[in-house]
């Protein structure tokens, strides 16, 4: 059986654009899905994009108050976001609604989040099976709690088909990586 597993911000949903500093200074330069330049239009009081990654790299310390991002400060911050002005991405609601079997949403918000998360996701119509939340108090980098989990249902399922606008670190047999500006019909 094949299932679909779905990342949420900037998968399923459009974040506000006050979130994408803080996004942005979470990930490694190879882990953005584009140059960290193209994101500062997105920053709070910025009009236009940086023209180098040393201009972009000052705007995004500026922007994101928090020094170490995999902090128990960034992760309560985290817990705050309330999807109040995000917008579901149509073409991946419409991917996920299509399939056999409900999706399993795995995002790095914490349980904190659970309530808004599933109110977002009703209010939307926005089938899912699950909801794979990061635990309370876990600080580990972002990719680690999404790749633990991966690991644990690639041995339930048969497929995978992992949504996510992140590449992931992690390379198994029967799971495969879509990003969701490229989602395809699979076979």
């Amino acid at each position: 059986m094949i299932q679909v597993v779905s990342d949420i911000d900037f998968t399923i949903c459009s974040p506000q654009k006050t979130q994408v500093p803080f996004y942005a200074k979470c990930l490694a330069p190879h882990e953005l899905s584009c140059p960290i330049r193209q994101m500062t239009d997105h920053f709070p009081g910025r009009s236009g994009r940086c023209e180098t990654d040393s201009e972009a790299e000052f705007h995004v310390s500026m922007a994101c108050p928090f020094r170490d991002a995999f902090s128990e400060e960034f992760y309560s911050w985290l817990a705050t976001l309330d999807f109040e002005g995000d917008e579901p991405m149509p073409a991946t609601v419409d991917f996920l609604k299509m399939q056999q079997s409900p999706p399993i949403l795995l995002t790095n918000r914490d349980e904190r989040c659970r309530s808004k998360t599933i109110q977002f996701m009703r209010k939307h119509n926005i089938p899912f099976r699950d909801l794979l939340m990061r635990p309370r108090g876990d600080f580990r980098p972002l990719w680690a709690f999404k790749s633990e989990m991966i690991q644990l249902l690639a041995h339930e399922f048969d497929r995978i088909v992992w949504l996510d606008d992140q590449e992931p670190p992690i390379v198994l047999p029967n799971v495969e990586w879509r990003h969701p500006n490229l989602i395809l019909p699979y076979g």
